[in-house]
């Protein structure tokens, strides 16, 4: 495959060197800060785990595959989450919510091959395959075992694509370091995707991301006075994002399951 990635013009290579730097100084900086943070072990979710849960939900429209999971990975890396949290002056349980919601479900390698693919193919080309594969046979019966696949079919530019156990897309993961994303080229796409991979950094750019979204509506409230639906408001815009009304921020689905875990999610963290 020949990319269409477009990289910014070769005068601006000193900027793309600069680009590459502020990414590594920042993941210094964030380990930095996360020194002496006592991390317990855990697997990363497995295709297999995923295919397994998949089948069970179908079957038997249970979800403890994940959900058990989810409560894992909360446990495992409470410690950093606390520590985030505080560095960014937000609640830890919004952090941990956000956490829980978005670990699991599809593999890391769907990542992988969306970003594979949109850095490879056209608008044209992109939807041709998808159409391809969704009126396929077998195509048709992946997405109705799997359908978050469904997130990968409308084109979106590379930069867009999700990386780490908490979902952040690139340009997103971008602008909280304060990179502008049209400055971003494969080189410094690569290296931002292996940061967010890192399941500590990603906490820890998750973290600084809520912060910044804390102030679109609450500039002036301090964490700990922010009420339960203040907090899962901020939440919601972690999924749609910082463009949206405050009203629709307030009552989008996603913080559903926030607020029927968050007892659980205050338990693991304080465990």
């Amino acid at each position: 495959l020949s990319s269409v990635r477009q990289d910014p013009p070769e005068e601006t290579s000193d900027y793309k060197e600069a680009v590459l730097r502020t990414i590594e100084n920042e993941k210094e900086t964030m380990l930095d800060s996360l020194n002496g943070v006592k991390v317990y072990p855990y697997r990363p979710w497995t295709t297999v785990e995923a295919a397994m849960w998949r089948l069970d939900d179908a079957i038997n429209n249970d979800s403890r595959i994940v959900e058990n999971y989810k409560d894992g990975w909360v446990s495992a890396y409470r410690e950093v989450i606390k520590r985030a949290a505080e560095l960014y002056d937000i609640p830890a349980e919004l952090l941990a919510g956000v956490a829980w919601i978005e670990v699991g479900g599809a593999p890391a390698f769907f990542d992988d091959a969306g970003y594979l693919l949109r850095s490879n193919l056209s608008e044209e080309q992109w939807n041709g395959l998808w159409n391809t594969i969704h009126d396929s046979s077998i195509g048709s019966k992946v997405f109705d075992f799997v359908p978050k696949l469904e997130q990968y079919s409308d084109y979106r530019p590379s930069e867009s694509t999700s990386f780490g156990d908490l979902s952040m897309q690139l340009r997103v993961a971008a602008l909280t370091l304060g990179i502008p994303p049209e400055m971003l080229d494969s080189a410094s796409e690569k290296s931002l995707a292996k940061l967010l991979k890192n399941p500590r950094l990603c906490i820890m750019l998750a973290a600084r991301h809520l912060a910044d979204l804390k102030q679109i509506d609450f500039p002036n409230t301090p964490s700990d006075e922010l009420t339960q639906d203040e907090i899962i408001a901020i939440a919601n815009r972690y999924n749609i994002g910082s463009e949206v009304s405050y009203e629709t921020a307030a009552n989008h689905f996603y913080g559903q399951r926030f607020r029927d875990r968050l007892d659980i999610i205050k338990e693991l963290l304080y465990e």
